[in-house]
């Protein structure tokens, strides 16, 4: 059974409880609240079904607007609890919120969290040797990491942008339902951004909610463009070895092998 009937099961039972709570004269409240739920839904399961992560209203600079805030916020209320939950996880732990998969590269959830912030604007402060002398040891230094790149490909998130010590910053938003298969185009696009990002000396930030197949899924289209690799189950293993806490459920392997076979990798 799919998400999207998943969702759809979800507000039917949501619904009839409401109904059941207007009968029993339960406080309005609390049935209205009901009924907003199962409205709730009932459109994310149309979306899903309609492969429509815009939904949600995220613009370009990761905003959402006030009207998906207040429309949608029981789903919101849903996400950020799961998210609290799932960080205090063994596992989820021991990776952190952000993982630096390979050199300048990090995957993982939500950066919303201060370690997450401090471990990315940490390794923007990193200095590299280039020569010349100018230091106490007579090496002279220049900043390891030239700006900052972020992909988001979270549809129900606003996206995080304040980072300091990010003297050149890109943010690039490609809304995804957790869990369902993204399109080639999306993948085209951060594969392109990523490979751009690398060549610009930029360190670069993929994430998801948890970090776990979406944000995966996008940085393995990437690194087989930029490897011209088809083998994604060896970059996944590489990856799998970092973060302990990724996995690619059907969808995500039907989406990475539509990418192999449409950029003929």
């Amino acid at each position: 059974m799919g998400r999207a009937a998943n969702a759809g099961i979800v507000s039917a039972i949501v619904l009839h409880g409401g109904l059941a709570c207007a009968y029993f004269k339960l406080p309005t409240i609390f049935v209205l609240f009901l009924l907003h739920l199962a409205s709730c839904f009932l459109v994310l399961s149309v979306a899903i079904a309609l492969r429509k992560p815009e939904i949600f209203g995220k613009d370009g600079e990761g905003d959402l607007p006030l009207w998906s805030r207040v429309f949608f916020w029981p789903l919101s209320a849903i996400t950020y609890t799961s998210l609290f939950f799932f960080r205090r996880r063994r596992r989820a732990k021991e990776c952190g919120t952000l993982t630096e998969v390979m050199p300048g590269i990090l995957l993982g959830g939500y950066p919303n969290d201060r370690h997450a912030k401090q471990k990315v604007e940490e390794l923007l402060s990193q200095q590299q040797d280039c020569g010349g002398g100018s230091n106490e040891v007579g090496e002279k230094t220049t900043p390891k990491y030239l700006g900052l790149t972020v992909i988001d490909v979270t549809a129900e998130l606003t996206g995080i942008r304040k980072y300091a010590g990010a003297t050149s910053f890109q943010y690039l938003n490609l809304p995804c339902f957790d869990g369902e298969r993204p399109s080639v185009k999306a993948m085209k696009i951060a594969a392109k951004i990523v490979a751009r990002a690398r060549e610009s000396s930029h360190l670069i930030v993929v994430h998801c909610t948890f970090g776990v197949g979406r944000s995966t899924t996008f940085l393995l289209a990437a690194l087989m463009w930029m490897k011209k690799s088809s083998n994604w189950e060896d970059l996944y293993s590489d990856i799998k070895t970092k973060r302990a806490v990724v996995r690619l459920n059907k969808e995500y392997k039907a989406a990475l092998n539509a990418f192999v076979q449409e950029m003929k990798l």
